[in-house]
């Protein structure tokens, strides 16, 4: 099998071991990308199950490419079972973890931690077990913590994908309508109010 080179390597990689510092611009480009990739999927009925940093290659103008589709779905072929833990902990949604029925939103959730992991430099749940993820993720609904000094509407992206209830998520749908309004101001500066069903999610 042939396939493309992608020389930056994974945004795992950049964060965590090249220890490279994104910044607001650099981190909605690439949020962006990873936004409209899933909205295809998800537009196909199709759920990629096991979205993580590992499995987001970056190449040298920063183009993203979402690799490792080896637990994904098609929602229609696994409607009436698809439940059991799939995935990887740190970036897998609560439902997931409790081993319940899962939808699009659960790859919503690993998103938002996605997003957390660059705007924060951190691994997610770094330090502990699956089982210490399962019980204070799956069942305590524990959120993690933006930091303070991320910018505001990247925080809101952030906080509502992370929503511990599944139906309460945005869409990528309501969430690249988002970005976009975002990029259309200076330093994604916006008080605007947003669409109805989007601004239930992100005010």
């Amino acid at each position: 099998m042939i396939t493309e080179f992608v020389n930056k390597g994974s945004l795992f990689e950049m964060l965590h071991q090249k220890k490279y510092l994104l910044d607001d611009d650099r981190i909605i480009k690439i949020a962006k990308q990873i936004a409209m990739a899933l909205q295809y999927l998800h537009k196909k009925k199709i759920l990629h199950c096991d979205l993580k940093s590992q499995n987001i290659l970056l190449n040298d103008d920063w183009t993203v490419k979402i690799c490792d589709f080896g637990l994904a779905r098609y929602k229609e072929k696994f409607q009436k079972d698809n439940h059991g833990k799939i995935g990887t902990p740190h970036w897998m949604a609560p439902e997931i973890l409790r081993g319940e029925k899962y939808e699009e939103s659960a790859d919503v959730y690993s998103f938002g931690v996605i997003l957390w992991e660059m705007m924060s430099g951190e691994i997610p749940y770094m330090g502990r077990s699956i089982a210490q993820i399962t019980g204070v993720v799956g069942f305590h609904g524990e959120k993690l913590q933006v930091p303070k000094r991320s910018h505001k509407n990247l925080k809101k992206i952030v906080n509502n994908c992370l929503i511990y209830e599944p139906m309460r998520r945005p869409t990528f749908d309501h969430i690249l309508q988002y970005i976009e309004r975002i990029e259309k101001k200076p330093k994604f500066e916006t008080t605007t109010p947003l669409i109805n069903k989007l601004s239930d999610f992100l005010s």
